[in-house]
């Protein structure tokens, strides 16, 4: 019987192929999922850019609304008084509202007086 000799070096280069393989393999998958990381939070972050620009113009819209109400809160506080050809609707334009729909003021509630036409529209100075 002859002895079979064994090719240690072929062996040898057959183990580091594969562990090097191996590791290459598990580098692969650190830069894919790194990049898929990061192509998760591009998309996190460009949300949070649309979510803070829509914030913004909101409280931009808001500001103007208060702006707007304290403006008309300024003008009815110089107003001396109400007389009776005073168009209810006219002052109730003065202070944003936030209703569907005020009351059609220029036919039946001015004729009814001046109380009932500003408690329609909204605004009892109790009067």
């Amino acid at each position: 019987m002859t002895a079979r000799r064994i090719p240690w070096l072929r062996l040898a280069a057959e183990a580091l192929l594969i562990v090097v393989s191996i590791l290459l393999a598990f580098g692969i998958d650190a830069w894919w999922d790194a990049r898929q990381d990061r192509v998760a939070e591009l998309r996190v972050l460009r949300n949070l850019r649309d979510e803070f620009v829509q914030t913004r113009d909101l409280l931009r819209t808001s500001i103007e609304w208060h702006r707007d109400c304290g403006e008309g809160a300024v003008r009815l506080s110089r107003w001396e008084g109400l007389n009776d050809d005073t168009d209810p609707a006219e002052v109730a334009s003065w202070v944003p509202v936030h209703v569907a729909s005020l009351p059609d003021l220029s036919s039946q509630e001015r004729s009814a007086g001046r109380p009932s036409g500003f408690r329609s529209a909204g605004l009892d100075f109790g009067r």
